[in-house]
């Protein structure tokens, strides 16, 4: 999948001209599928970006995905060769650009658009994943470190993204631990472990009734190892929150990191405390 940022920013790059936009429907199988009847040119490109954003895996009559045929024209031929900065990583017009395509597993390679990630890696579908899980479980103050993180992410604000990276984890295992030990009230491993922090949550998510952190797959040991779910943690704040100035590749290392460790954990945390 493609974040909103992406498939925005690429409709937007279209010119508001009427049979342009006609053309362009045609072009790539959309005409029978989004009416434009009575629709201004910028309603119509509102249009394709809504319809694009919902239907992602869309193919043509000869069985091409129809949203990444798009966005590798659209880039390739136009916003590449004419709006790319390759020393500033920018589109003139679309600063923001450059960072979604990033975190959604592509780059800019000899002015051309290449996947840099497996596409089952999916950071914008694990990402909406997530927040659905956070939302349905009422962890609203959790989904707001996310959010912020996103938008520091988008603004290149990478010590503030790490930050939030951190203060995000923590606080979704400390909403899991607590959502637990509010179900879990038979199992005595838990029954005086308060999840204040991050260190004592991950001790009711590895101790509880369904462990969400599984010792068998060395995830969590609670005696000084460095196990997985331990050293990810570390990770995260080595020197506090933000150890230096990220660059753009580590900080995008660690929120995809993030996303795919946040994810599996919500993901068996749903399973078993509904």
């Amino acid at each position: 999948m493609f974040s909103k940022q992406v498939i925005l920013d690429v409709i937007k790059s279209l010119p508001n001209k009427y049979a342009f936009l006609e053309e362009f429907l045609i072009r790539f199988d959309l005409d029978n599928k989004i009416d434009t009847t009575g629709l201004k040119t910028a309603q119509i490109k509102l249009a394709i970006t809504r319809y694009l954003i919902v239907n992602q895996n869309e193919k043509d009559q000869l069985g091409n995905n129809i949203l990444l045929k798009i966005i590798e024209e659209r880039l390739n031929n136009y916003l590449i060769p004419y709006k790319y900065d390759e020393y500033e990583c920018s589109f003139s017009s679309y600063p923001e650009l450059y960072s979604y395509l990033r975190y959604d597993g592509y780059d800019i390679q000899n002015g051309k658009l290449v996947r840099t990630l497996p596409s089952n890696i999916g950071s914008s579908e694990k990402e909406s994943q997530i927040t659905a899980l956070l939302i349905k479980y009422g962890f609203i103050t959790t989904k707001g470190h996310l959010d912020s993180a996103k938008s520091s992410y988008s603004n290149s604000n990478y010590p503030s993204l790490t930050a939030q990276l951190r203060t995000y984890v923590e606080s979704l295992f400390m909403d899991m631990a607590k959502h637990i030990k509010n179900k879990d009230t038979f199992c005595v491993e838990i029954q005086n472990i308060s999840p204040t922090n991050a260190i004592r949550a991950m001790q009711v998510l590895a101790k509880c009734s369904n462990p969400i952190i599984l010792k068998e797959l060395n995830e969590w040991d609670g005696g000084g190892k460095q196990t997985f779910i331990e050293g990810f943690w570390k990770t995260l704040h080595t020197l506090g929150s933000h150890p230096g100035i990220p660059d753009t590749d580590e900080a995008l290392f660690r929120f995809q990191l993030v996303l795919l460790v946040t994810y599996n954990l919500l993901k068996r945390f749903e399973k078993f405390y509904e």
